[in-house]
């Protein structure tokens, strides 16, 4: 068998160093993660002491949607959490989340969650007269990685007259502050009287972009570039010690 020479050898030892720096490189890759929960609890009176809260008629409803499916990327995803009003003095919340991933290219994504509270006085008396307190907490996060990475959260609340009683916004990014987090407490307060509704809303709104380019290079540790003029040097050395 023909045994390699030193020249060949070495030529060998840098194409092997190559081809594993080679194996070093990475898909870029850009994500985001966003999440917001809603976490409330109701508690309710009659001004009749006589009365009780028999006919006090509490609902809920939540729905949660791509808002553009024009333009939705196909690879993002949201999960909504419900959980259903099952009482006063009760803790209870509903959250949604969204998140998208990317080694390629560009996408975009918007999605949409409506969570409603329905109040109704059912009672004949005209002196039952409920007074209600909603006592809430919005949570939102954010979270934006890899190339070029965006995303916006808001959640919003109205009455039935289109009041807006409070609201919360986060913006995460690669560019700026890659990760965020807020959080807004604060209470509602509702009075009732024989025949009157009204209903609660907190809107939730998600926008993101994410951009990838395809292949990001892994920076070449000096090391490789060290063992590499080594090998180069190392014919020459082997002439010079003959002469």
């Amino acid at each position: 068998m023909k045994l390699l020479n030193k020249t060949n050898l070495t030529t060998s030892l840098c194409l092997l160093g190559l081809s594993i720096f080679n194996s070093q490189q990475l898909m870029a890759s850009s994500s985001y993660l966003s999440s917001a929960q809603v976490q409330y609890t109701i508690t309710a009176s009659n001004r009749n002491l006589s009365g009780n809260l028999s006919s006090l008629d509490i609902s809920d409803l939540f729905d949660a949607y791509p808002d553009d499916s024009d333009t939705q990327s196909l690879t993002s995803l949201f999960t909504p959490i419900h959980n259903p009003y099952s009482g006063l003095n009760i803790a209870h919340s509903n959250q949604l989340t969204t998140q998208d991933t990317i080694n390629n290219g560009s996408a975009t994504s918007e999605y949409f969650a409506d969570f409603e509270l329905n109040f109704k006085n059912l009672s004949a008396d005209i002196t039952d007269i409920f007074d209600i307190t909603i006592s809430y907490t919005l949570s939102l996060s954010t979270q934006a990685n890899g190339e070029h990475a965006d995303t916006d959260i808001t959640t919003n609340i109205f009455n039935r007259n289109d009041d807006r009683l409070g609201g919360i916004a986060l913006t995460a990014s690669t560019n700026t502050q890659g990760t965020d987090t807020d959080f807004l407490p604060g209470t509602l307060n509702i009075t009732l009287e024989k025949g009157q509704v009204e209903t609660i809303y907190i809107e939730t709104f998600v926008s993101s972009s994410l951009e990838a380019t395809g292949v990001a290079p892994v920076p070449v540790p000096a090391a490789f570039w060290m063992f590499s003029s080594a090998l180069l040097a190392f014919p020459g050395i082997k002439k010079l010690r003959k002469a």
